[in-house]
This record gives C-alpha cells, structure tokens and sequence, in this order.
C-alpha cells in the first residue's frame, strides 16, 4: 500500500519515533521527498537521530522570537512563579514520583493559585495544566469554592469530543473563563486562540509536552497584546548543612523550561512565593 507515495509529510515530526507513525515510515520506501515540521524537536539524542533517520537532516529553523517579529505568533512574557517550601517539607525523596505525590497533596500549594488569578484580570481566559485527573479535579473544585465569579471547565482524556468542542468554542466567545486541563489532551491538536494566561500548574519530565503547552497561548486573537506564562516550580531544595541539593522537579525546570526560555530569547522574570 505504502510503496505508490512519491513523498511522505508528517507533522508534529518529534512523533516520528512513536511505533504507529515509524512503521509508515519504514514502509514508503519510494518516498524520494521526506518533510517534517515541528515545534520542537527531541532533545534526547537516540529520540533525535530516530527522527532524522526517517525525514533527513534539518533544512531549516526558524525560532519563537523570529516568529514574534514577523507577527506570526503572540508576544510572550513567561513569569516564572518559584514556591519555597517551609523547612519540614524540604528534604530528599527516594524518587521523582514521590516527590510529585507530595506536591500535588500539599494544601498550602493553592496559595500559587490564589496569586495568579488575584493578578490576572478577571475578563481574561485562563488554561491551567496539570499531569493527574485527581490533581485536575482538585484544582478545579478549589477554584470553583474560592472564585465563584469565574466560569470553570475542565477537559482530560475522558471528556467526550463533543464537550471539548462546545468547551473551546465557549471560550472563543466567554470572558473571565478558566480551563483546567492535562498536558495530554492540550499539548497539541488544541486551537483555542482566546488564550490570555497559560499555567504550567504541574512539573513534567517530557520538555516536548511542555513546549507544545506553551505553544497553545501563542496563537494571536484580538483581544491580547501578549499571552503570559506562568510556570510553577516548586523549589524544595535542602541542606546537609555543608551542600545544597536540588529536587527534581526544580532541576526539570532549571534544565528544560528555563533553559528554553533563554534559548527562545523570551521575556521572563523570576516571582517568589512562600507557601
């Protein structure tokens, strides 16, 4: 079947290392054209070469802040929301999942959120990431008890198609709307463009979801100048009393989001909050 294509395209190309899309791949062996487009390809080096061994070598990149200058994309301001813990929960865990465990039940952790919607305006639109449906169901009865005015959604793996749609077009026409999603239906395939807040609410280990995340602010609507993110790190480094340690998930975003930012030569700045 695959042998009559002259050329093979794929979209999203960083997927091109899933089983499903690899074996087109595989089999359009008289595809003398190859394209791929992607907003960001693996960093991972074996993921990278598997990416190039199906589509060719990188022709050409182009990065956010050219895409900002030719008016393809929103402006962006990242503010960088850093949570210090108090001294009883800053210690080592045995691994990066029980270190999220702890965050996600940790009560004072919604005091982020109290700032964050306390210093938007309350006629713009909020999407706010997570990576857990508990953690999602959390967040969202916690807004809905505490910011009665706001109108409150949620979309995760289960939300049948038909909600998301009537969801993403309420959002295209609404005010002062909040959207509590994960990662994983949100972080491609999502046209919302009336999008004037992004909440990165969860750590994640795969940078690719969290830039495609981002991605989902940048689409222009004439109602923003900008689209603001706000990343959450949750800053749980402790002491031996000689060396500083740094926990996982300040490490992701030190390493991942934040060394992106740089990269991206986006506007960022750091905010500190004690929960």
């Amino acid at each position: 079947f695959f042998e009559r294509y002259d050329a093979l395209i794929v979209d999203e190309a960083h997927s091109m290392q899933g089983k499903s899309i690899s074996e087109i791949g595989k089999k359009c062996v008289n595809a003398s054209y190859r394209y791929g487009f992607t907003g960001s390809l693996p960093d991972n080096e074996a993921d990278l070469h598997t990416v190039l061994g199906y589509l060719g070598p990188i022709i050409h990149k182009i990065m956010s802040h050219e895409l900002i200058e030719k008016g393809v994309i929103s402006n962006i301001k990242i503010k960088n929301l850093i949570l210090k813990y108090p001294e009883h929960m800053r210690h080592a865990r045995s691994t990066y999942q029980k270190e999220v465990d702890d965050i996600n039940s940790y009560e004072n952790r919604t005091k982020a959120l109290d700032y964050i919607i306390s210093n938007t305006s309350p006629e713009e639109n909020i999407l706010i990431l997570v990576t857990k449906i508990e953690h999602l169901k959390a967040t969202r009865e916690y807004i809905q008890k505490n910011f009665k005015q706001r109108k409150v959604y949620e979309i995760y793996g289960k939300t049948d198609a038909d909600v998301r749609e009537n969801v993403r077009k309420r959002i295209e026409h609404e005010s002062g709307v909040i959207l509590v999603a994960t990662y994983g239906t949100f972080s491609t395939g999502s046209n919302v463009k009336k999008l004037h807040h992004v909440v990165l609410f969860s750590s994640y280990k795969s940078q690719i979801k969290i830039l495609q995340s981002i991605g989902r602010g940048l689409r222009k609507h004439e109602s923003k100048e900008y689209v603001i993110i706000w990343d959450a790190c949750d800053d749980l480094r402790y002491t031996d009393g000689k060396k500083t340690y740094k926990n996982w998930t300040y490490m992701h975003w030190e390493q991942n989001r934040l060394k992106y930012y740089d990269e991206q030569q986006f506007d960022f700045e750091n905010f500190y909050l004690n929960i």
